[in-house]
């Protein structure tokens, strides 16, 4: 990105979703814990701050989350969020008790002399790919054309190009822009279709595990249309690592390491002495076991 950013001057830098973990591996310590409730030290959390750690520092303009961003529970998304320099755009997604959106609804930024508006969807049964205890039931999906109808006229008073990030499939997300005209490009998180020149306003997808970044060129004309140049840069090893975010995570791995010592210690002070000894006679038997 600084590459990028150094070649192009102000960039918008934009996610579209499902970056936390899928499954959650909680990190168990001795003795056993009887906790109903994620533990702030389990694996999928550690991984999930340093993915915004990263973020923040890469300096993302915005992102549309997707079902799995929710998989570490509601709580925990609202919680971290409040760390994010970057806002969760949300356009159809609410709250069910007030109608209130759960993130932003829109972003309007300015790149130079274009004003960008940036919208973001998710799919009616987006979250019934994660198990049902792990679905956000207090957060409704509106459909999304019905939710852009009503809100692309406020969007479009303020924007001179509208790029939408969608976590609806190909196929939907090309029904959408054939009836909404006002969005001039769209970003997918999904597979590309065979037929993938078919999708004329569908410039970029995202790719499984974050191995590419696609960037996107607006070339505006005096008649507010855009012309496009997009390309995909593949994320491989001949990218060397940034030494900010290296030492970042480091950081995070020795504060976990800590945390766990710190959470073992406060387990084994609630022990009776009789329990004590039976954890170290457990620890003994497993220590003979690993030798044979």
């Amino acid at each position: 990105m600084q590459t990028i950013k150094k070649e192009e001057g102000e960039v918008l830098l934009l996610e579209c979703g499902d970056i936390f973990p899928h499954q959650i591996s909680d990190v168990q310590t001795e003795p056993d814990c009887k906790e109903d409730t994620i533990s702030e030290n389990s694996e999928s959390e550690v991984i999930a701050r340093i993915l915004v750690n990263g973020m923040n520092q890469m300096g993302y303009t915005a992102m549309a989350p997707g079902p799995f961003d929710f998989s570490l529970g509601l709580e925990f998304l609202e919680k971290i969020s409040s760390e994010f320099t970057f806002p969760l755009i949300t356009s159809n997604l609410v709250y069910k008790k007030n109608g209130v959106s759960f993130g932003k609804k829109y972003l309007i930024k300015k790149i130079g002399n274009i004003n960008v508006g940036i919208i973001g969807i998710m799919a009616v049964d987006s979250f019934k790919v994660l198990p049902i205890t792990q679905q956000p039931m207090e957060l409704e999906i509106i459909p999304p054309e019905q939710a852009l109808a009503d809100l692309l006229p406020e969007v479009k008073q303020q924007a001179d190009a509208i790029i939408l990030l969608s976590q609806c499939s190909y196929e939907e997300t090309n029904l959408l822009l054939k009836s909404l005209k006002e969005i001039n490009f769209a970003i997918v998180s999904g597979n590309i279709p065979e037929q993938e020149q078919s999708f004329e306003r569908i410039v970029l997808a995202k790719n499984l595990y974050g191995t590419t970044l696609g960037c996107l060129n607006l070339f505006p004309s005096p008649e507010n249309q855009f012309t496009i140049k997009s390309k995909t840069i593949l994320l491989d090893k001949s990218i060397p690592k940034d030494e900010i975010i290296h030492k970042m995570i480091i950081k995070e791995i020795v504060n976990r390491r800590d945390r766990e010592v710190e959470k073992q210690a406060k387990a084994l002070w609630r022990l009776s002495p009789q329990e004590y000894l039976e954890y170290l006679q457990k620890q003994q038997t497993d220590i003979k076991g690993q030798k044979k």
